[in-house]
């Protein structure tokens, strides 16, 4: 019976033994109720509000008179095409206007004399109509060569490529390079400017039109207002459109602060906030034993966060070694 009871007595002390050696000493703190305004700070691009593509009016060799980036006002010219062929090609038409005109004045004094002729009787009325119509053809031809001439030298002007619109240049292609028919030579960007804001989807939701912006430029603080938000995704981010009446220069890379609607949540200390499969998570110590709790972080204040869960006030959270619990794991609270 004795020897029982030792035996029964050494298995409860080494369970006891056991047990003791689980537990994890634990600091508690309890969670603070607060509101506060959330915000967040996103990336951010400058841009045009609309861009005009300048396409060369024939082939030839692009000369350039900008550089990208450069604000240009309508009517300025931004480059030449060269096309030695199209020079040619005027010339040849101008050659045939002054034949043309000379030849009209040949026959026009052919058909003058012709005239006095007919009066005199020495020609006929068939030989005076016939010279009257080479007389017509060497209009024609005349009215040809003019027209021919007209559309060269036209197109010769339009080598001279000006600016459609005011704004600003970008996607300028490199001098000297060979163009044909209709290739893009720049685009120019529309003076008026916009924020494109790459918005993580989570908090898309809080967002509204004409919600106040803060852009973060080279120093300088700018105001905006949400216009658009759109409906396009990428890598769980939205594209959010700001307007801004200040100027700007475009293609800027910076940060923006949104000021989210007021959140009401519990503030806890940094350090008891522990990482459970990548998901942020707390221990709630019921009895003393641990729970995982998962939270959702909304604000970071550097050693404290506030999470938006369904906390008590009287709620003991672990903070000192709250790394070392799991589920269930037996702690004592130190006091």
């Amino acid at each position: 019976m004795n020897k029982i009871f030792f035996l029964a007595l050494s298995f409860v002390a080494s369970l006891y033994a056991s047990i003791q050696e689980s537990h994890v000493q634990v600091s508690v703190v309890t969670p603070m109720n607060s509101d506060m305004n959330i915000q967040i700070d996103v990336q951010a691009i400058s841009e045009a509000t609309s861009s005009y593509i300048v396409n060369t009016p024939f082939d030839g060799v692009l000369h350039t008179r900008v550089l990208n980036t450069q604000k240009v006002k309508k009517g300025q010219v931004i480059a030449t095409i060269e096309n030695t062929q199209m020079g040619n090609k005027k010339e040849t038409a101008k050659y045939n206007l002054l034949v043309g005109k000379k030849q009209l004045e040949v026959e026009e004094k052919k058909l003058q004399a012709s005239h006095e002729m007919l009066k005199l009787g020495v020609i006929s009325s068939n030989d005076y109509l016939t010279q009257e119509s080479m007389l017509n053809e060497k209009k024609i031809a005349l009215s040809n060569a003019k027209s021919e001439f007209v559309n060269v030298d036209g197109l010769m002007k339009k080598s001279a490529i000006k600016a459609p619109v005011s704004g600003y240049i970008s996607q300028l292609q490199a001098d000297g390079t060979y163009l044909t028919y209709a290739s893009p030579i720049c685009k120019i960007e529309n003076e008026n400017v916009h924020v494109r804001l790459f918005v993580p989807l989570y908090y898309v939701k809080n967002l509204k039109i004409g919600q106040n912006v803060t852009l973060h430029v080279s120093g300088n603080i700018i105001q905006a207002k949400i216009s658009q938000i759109l409906s396009t995704t990428t890598n769980n981010l939205v594209d959010v459109i700001a307007t801004t009446k200040e100027s700007m220069q475009i293609g800027l890379s910076l940060e923006a602060s949104i000021q989210i609607q007021n959140k009401s949540g519990w503030i806890i200390p940094k350090d008891s906030i522990v990482l459970v499969q990548n998901r942020p998570a707390i221990y709630i110590i019921q009895n003393h034993i641990a729970h995982l709790h998962f939270v959702d972080v909304q604000k970071d204040m550097i050693n404290k966060v506030l999470i938006v869960d369904h906390l008590n006030k009287d709620d003991k959270i672990a903070l000192e070694n709250s790394y070392m619990l799991e589920e269930g794991t037996i702690v004592e609270v130190k006091k």
